[in-house]
């Protein structure tokens, strides 16, 4: 095969990995760049299918985790996500049947239901379990001392 011809093959495939997640069409495309440079000084066409795939492989295989581990050390927990296990109060009764309830995450308030269905008196503390939407799931706490944005 022309060299130009890898060379082609391998920036469509770069090309390609811009619409797709996963880090995963580049590196194949690499490969086939580098074969084509092979190809410009071994006209085997066997010889140059065996580079591309062995490339493919070893860079799939060893330069895609290292990739992405570096690329999620980058991703941050949202302020929300920081919430779960944290201790707070609850500012108003929790009860499950009556769908109300709030707790106060520093100064926020957030309504408020329980995980196992235990209703919450205001003033008691609790530990937050799970969030959707803006909505709090909590459960008892076992540590009161630990309240979190607790006035002092």
């Amino acid at each position: 095969m022309q060299w130009y011809i890898w060379m082609i093959i391998g920036f469509v495939l770069c090309v390609f990995e811009i619409f797709t997640p996963g880090f995963f069409i580049l590196l194949p495309g690499a490969a086939a760049i580098i074969t084509g440079v092979v190809a410009i000084f071994v006209p085997s066409l066997a010889v140059q299918l065996g580079v591309f795939v062995v490339l493919s492989v070893l860079l799939i295989v060893f330069l895609r985790p290292v990739v992405m581990k570096m690329m999620s050390k980058n991703e941050k927990a949202t302020n929300t996500d920081g919430m779960i296990g944290k201790v707070v109060l609850v500012t108003e009764d929790i009860d499950n049947r009556q769908e109300k309830g709030y707790i106060k995450y520093y100064s926020d308030h957030f309504p408020a239901r329980s995980v196992s269905g235990a209703s919450f008196s205001k003033g008691e503390v609790v530990k937050i379990v799970r969030l959707d939407g803006i909505k709090v799931y909590v459960e008892a706490a076992s540590d009161e001392s630990a309240v979190e944005g607790k006035s002092k």
